[in-house]
Parts: C-alpha cells; sequence; structure tokens
C-alpha cells in the first residue's frame, strides 16, 4: 500500500494581518479580480484569497499566518479513513 497520498506539504507560505485584510479590501471594493489580487499580493492561490474573504465576510479575525508549521496534505487514494487516522497516530505502516 502507498502512502504517497500523504505528503507534508512544500509550499506553505506565510501572510501577514495587514496583507490579508488589504488583499480583502482591494477585492470587496470591485476595483480588481481575484486573480489580479492574487497576483498583486503573491498568494500561493486563489482558494487562500477565498478563504480569507470568505472568513472576513463571517466577522471573523484575520490573522498572521506563519512558516514553520506541519502540515499533511491528505488526497483520497483509496485508504480508508480510520486507517488514515491510524497512519497519522504512527500505528499503521
Amino acid at each position: 500500500m502507498s502512502n504517497e497520498g500523504l505528503k507534508e506539504s512544500q509550499s506553505w507560505r506565510s501572510y501577514s494581518k495587514e496583507l490579508k485584510e488589504a488583499a480583502v479590501r482591494d477585492y470587496l471594493s470591485g476595483d480588481f479580480s481575484l486573480p489580479e489580487i492574487v497576483r498583486k499580493y503573491e498568494i500561493s492561490g486563489d482558494y487562500i484569497l477565498r478563504q480569507w474573504i470568505t472568513k472576513y465576510n463571517s466577522h471573523r479575525k484575520l490573522k498572521d499566518t506563519y512558516k514553520g508549521h506541519f502540515f499533511i496534505s491528505v488526497r483520497y487514494t483509496g485508504i480508508a479513513y480510520p486507517k488514515v487516522s491510524a497512519f497519522l497516530k504512527g500505528d499503521y505502516l
């Protein structure tokens, strides 16, 4: 069984609270499109900006993000979720 669906993200980027707020304000102003803002602020993807917009519109605080966090990206590979959970706990190899 392959574990290729479980791998550490190599694209984690840090973004300041101020950058997030400026990007969201630019989008909400209607002066820039989503792709333009992603390029302007060098955001790793439009899905990231969409998350910030959703959070902002639901009156939740945008916070600084930092490099150095360890995240595992889990793609569906046919491994049942209990097996993935066991793998993450170190019980399954």
